[in-house]
């Protein structure tokens, strides 16, 4: 039998992990207070409507799929990375809108955060969808940065401004690896 690695890190993951499957089992049973309960005060979430900063923002937000009877949004996470000190992780995985007979799908990224009661609670939040390729004149304006007390991890996310306005926004989350910086995810969305 393999030896599960012991330590901080090792039991972010595990948290990270429960407490992302919570926040589907809220979405799932159609339950706002256990769904607010693991969001950050401080979280923003990026969709396709923009972009919700807040608690109560996000509650807005997510109203239809958290209402009695609305759609059924559910995921799961498939690959959790976590600070060596267990303060931050990111998972990353599927999803499933299903809306009458219509369900679509797609992929997620979710940063979580320790918080001082020593809950896992997300922070970010973004659709796994690579970037495309910007113009030269684009500009990211970070609007969050959560940062691990190791330095390991790094997350992003903000707005990209073009030709004078705001054209899209952006999660991006990177690793420090002992040869660099590595880019785990650089996601968003870009319309011109």
């Amino acid at each position: 039998a393999a030896v599960q690695p012991a330590g901080p890190g090792a039991a972010a993951e595990a948290d990270a992990r429960a407490a992302d499957l919570a926040l589907a089992a809220a979405s799932t049973g159609h339950d706002p207070a256990r769904f607010e309960a693991l969001l950050a005060p401080d979280a923003l979430f990026l969709g396709a409507r923009g972009f919700s900063s807040g608690r109560a923002a996000i509650l807005a937000a997510w109203a239809p799929a958290l209402s009695e009877g609305g759609p059924r949004f559910s995921w799961a996470p498939a690959e959790v990375v976590a600070s060596v000190g267990g303060d931050v992780a990111m998972t990353r995985g599927a999803w499933r809108l299903d809306a009458g007979r219509a369900a679509t799908e797609g992929r997620y990224v979710t940063v979580w955060r320790r918080e001082p009661d020593g809950r896992m609670r997300a922070v970010l939040d973004a659709g796994d969808a690579p970037l495309p390729a910007l113009p030269a004149d684009a500009r990211r304006r970070p609007l969050a940065t959560v940062a691990s007390a190791d330095g390991r991890i790094v997350a992003e996310a903000g707005l990209i401004a073009a030709w004078g306005r705001d054209v899209g926004q952006y999660l991006s989350v990177r690793l420090r690896a002992p040869d660099g910086w590595r880019t785990l995810v650089d996601t968003g969305r870009f319309a011109p």
